[in-house]
């Protein structure tokens, strides 16, 4: 879960007057179940502090619920109920909420020409790591299990394709990452953090669909090698190329310029 404290000071403690959890009803994880036993326990916590659910519609909904709430009340802290986000917390979130400890994190930042700037907490990715991961989150696995679902994934997606530095690539899964895991079984990097002012890129060319599938196996048990980076990554898109972006997919079209960049310190959260 990742929490966003509106208006907050790194570093100071907050007492917040009102809790608003996101939440996506048709989440293939335990989302609903974690904002319902959030709201139980600041409950017997932070008694008298409201706790609201607010449920999640379509694409880009979470963002629109995520303003309205700290416009109606600054003094809101807005907790998002995703698995990928476990990844910012340095303690329980019931733990980090009672003791209102407010401190800065990075964001990925995509601008596209003439689309407003989107911002993502935890990976922005290109190609199917994003969707194995989620296949895998679905499942008890095992190695057999784990070898079939990338398989699976592999010979149902095509790679993109990226204009990067004059020089025509194609992608088998580039992922730009603020975190160190994805989807709980994806070891992106390791030794990152969220604040460190980089992002951890891995950027598999493709080389046919059994290499695909390698490099796939490799990025889920956290053996690819990533390259950590300050500075924004321009591309343009040689074909029409899906975005994924902490889960929710937008569509870069074909000759579109795109720029990922590393927002730093741009979300006070609590941790």
């Amino acid at each position: 879960m990742v929490h966003a404290a509106h208006e907050a000071t790194s570093g100071a403690a907050r007492r917040f007057e009102r809790v608003v959890v996101l939440h996506n009803p048709n989440s293939t994880g335990d989302g609903p179940g974690n904002a319902h036993r959030l709201r139980a326990q600041l409950g017997v916590r932070l008694p008298g502090t409201p706790v609201e659910l607010r449920g999640t519609r379509h694409p880009g909904h979470a963002e629109e619920l995520a303003e309205r709430a700290v416009t109606e009340h600054p003094a809101t802290l807005v907790v998002s109920a995703s698995g990928d986000a476990r990844a910012v917390q340095h303690r329980p979130l019931p733990d980090a909420i009672v003791a209102g400890a407010v401190s800065d994190m990075d964001l990925l930042q995509v601008r596209v020409p003439g689309r407003e700037p989107r911002c993502a907490h935890s990976y922005v990715g290109l190609g199917i790591t994003p969707v194995a991961a989620a296949e895998f989150n679905r499942h008890d696995l095992d190695a057999l299990t784990e070898g079939l679902l990338a398989l699976r994934t592999s010979c149902r997606c095509r790679p993109p394709a990226i204009t990067h530095d004059g020089e025509r690539i194609e992608l088998g899964s580039p992922v730009f990452a603020n975190i160190d895991r994805m989807a709980e079984c994806a070891v992106l990097s390791r030794g990152s953090s969220p604040a460190d002012g980089t992002c951890e890129t891995l950027l598999m060319r493709h080389r046919g669909k059994l290499a695909l599938l390698a490099g796939i196996v490799e990025v889920l048990r956290g053996r690819h090698e990533s390259v950590r980076r300050c500075e924004p990554y321009a591309f343009t898109a040689s074909t029409p190329v899906p975005l994924q972006m902490d889960g929710e997919v937008h569509h870069v079209d074909a000759g579109a310029q795109a720029l990922v960049s590393c927002a730093a310190g741009a979300l006070s959260v609590v941790r």
